[in-house]
């Protein structure tokens, strides 16, 4: 059986195509964005290391998210049980956990909120914004280090 797809008019990207299995659910909203609670998350192009979580609430509201590890190999997802049990999650391959992006004029000063992870359930589709207990992480993790240059 075809799982269903439905269309969404993005205010950034035009006609999307989604399907249930990419919907989340968040029920206290983003943090600083409690009234959007629907959500889906797509990639645009197959070899992006971005996807997107667009609002179904708001068609101008898409935040940048992407795998932490790619930016910090070591990343650890340290959250509280309460956070894991509020979604249900009962194993960690239940689990996908992303960082939120921010890309300003500049792209060499993009940044990763290392300190907020979104974490969702991939099984009842149940996501929250959650705040690391790894008190080392920051909110604008440079994700193009000196380094790299």
């Amino acid at each position: 059986m075809n799982e269903k797809t439905n269309s969404f008019n993005s205010a950034r990207f035009g006609k999307i195509s989604y399907s249930e299995k990419q919907t989340v659910f968040f029920k206290d909203g983003l943090l600083g964005f409690e009234n959007h609670r629907n959500f889906f998350v797509f990639i645009q192009g197959n070899d992006s290391v971005f996807y997107y979580l667009q609002s179904l609430d708001d068609p101008g509201l898409v935040f940048i998210i992407s795998d932490p590890r790619l930016f910090v190999p070591d990343y650890a997802l340290v959250v509280s049980n309460q956070d894991f049990e509020e979604l249900a999650i009962e194993n960690e391959s239940d689990l996908e956990h992303w960082v939120i992006i921010t890309v300003p004029e500049k792209l060499e000063n993009m940044t990763a909120n290392l300190q907020g992870p979104v974490i969702i359930n991939k099984k009842n589709r149940q996501g929250k914004q959650v705040i690391s207990l790894k008190d080392d992480y920051t909110t604008k993790y440079k994700i193009i280090r000196e380094n790299q240059k």
